[in-house]
Order: C-alpha cells, then sequence, then structure tokens
C-alpha cells in the first residue's frame, strides 16, 4: 500500500500505476465522469477498483476488470491482488493528437455552417 502525505511530480504516479496491479480510484461526491485513474487503468491495462458507480457507462467499462465500491467492506481484495491479464482494447482515442484533431473538426464545422448563414437570404 502507498499512503502519500506529499506531492509527487505525475511522472512518479505513472511509474507507480504501470508497476502496479490494480489503481485505486475514490472520486469526490457529486463527480460523475472519468478520471485521470479511469484514462490511466484503460491505456495502461490494469484493473481499476473505484467508488465511481458511472464508469459502468464509460466506453472501455469491463466487470472482469473494473470494481466499483460504496464501502471498504465491498472489496474484494482476493480479485485485487489476483494478476490477471488485462486488456481494455485500447484504441488510442485519449491520445492528445486526437484532441488536436477533433479541434480542427469542429473548426471546419463551424466555418461552414458560418458560411451556409451568410449564403442564405
Amino acid at each position: 500500500m502507498i499512503i502519500y502525505n506529499k506531492r509527487i511530480p505525475y511522472s512518479k504516479v505513472v511509474e507507480n500505476d504501470k508497476a502496479s496491479n490494480c489503481i485505486l480510484e475514490i472520486i469526490s461526491s457529486g463527480q460523475s465522469g472519468a478520471s485521470l485513474r479511469y484514462y490511466e487503468a484503460v491505456c495502461y491495462n490494469k484493473k481499476l477498483l473505484t467508488n465511481n458507480k458511472n464508469v459502468v457507462n464509460f466506453p472501455f467499462y469491463n466487470p472482469d476488470y473494473i470494481r466499483i465500491f460504496e464501502k471498504s467492506e465491498d472489496i474484494d481484495w482476493d480479485w485485487v491482488k489476483e494478476r490477471i491479464p488485462v486488456d481494455y482494447h485500447y484504441d488510442g482515442r485519449f491520445s492528445p493528437t486526437h484532441l488536436i484533431d477533433k479541434i480542427i473538426e469542429l473548426e471546419e464545422e463551424k466555418e461552414k455552417q458560418q458560411n451556409a448563414e451568410k449564403e442564405t437570404p
């Protein structure tokens, strides 16, 4: 178990994630979207233990690799410790290059719409 009581560089977080069997995600109440822990688990093919019930709606959700808990008594420690091959079949969609492509696509759509509005009498 790793307990952090001071900030660590993100590169160290990634190093720890890559060396781990299972990533723990604890989101704040009211949060329902994907967190960095979710993205890291998918990108590095790691199991994810989370309190985010909405994870079942995320694109790479797989109950073999992602478990949800409400309280510590809910946690299946045998599952956490078990080393299994994990493969989310990640397709690269979280890559920053895709973000740039999406921005360009949105800008092109906006420009087309503006041009269409100019042509409409």
